[in-house]
């Protein structure tokens, strides 16, 4: 089925998965145009909601992804990407997995 194929295809191209996810969310944003205007309240909210960029940061980010204020669909995905966790969490984890502070040397 669909999400067996999907979850197939997550598993050897991500980036691929992922559009195929997300590109028909951003279609109906952007329309015939191809891409989307970052004060799009649908856009903004969205990333507010499946995200990790916080309220106060949604600005700068857009602003980041999309120069001309115009957020293109290669752009999204890569904001997407850049929020999927906080940066907390993911340094949080790296240090657990190296033992802590203490730096990971190989074995002798």
């Amino acid at each position: 089925g669909g999400s067996q194929e999907l979850a197939g295809l997550a598993l050897t191209n991500l980036e691929a998965a992922e559009e195929r996810v997300y590109a028909p969310l951003f279609s109906r944003w952007a329309g015939p145009a191809k891409s989307v205007m970052v004060d799009n309240a649908q856009l903004r909210s969205f990333v507010l909601q499946s995200t990790s960029c916080a309220e106060s940061d949604l600005d700068a980010e857009l602003f980041k992804a999309a120069p001309d204020l115009s957020l293109t669909l290669p752009a999204f995905l890569s904001l997407l990407r850049m929020h999927a966790l906080p940066e907390g969490v993911v340094i949080q984890s790296f240090m657990e997995f190296g033992g802590g502070p203490q730096p990971v040397r190989p074995p002798p």
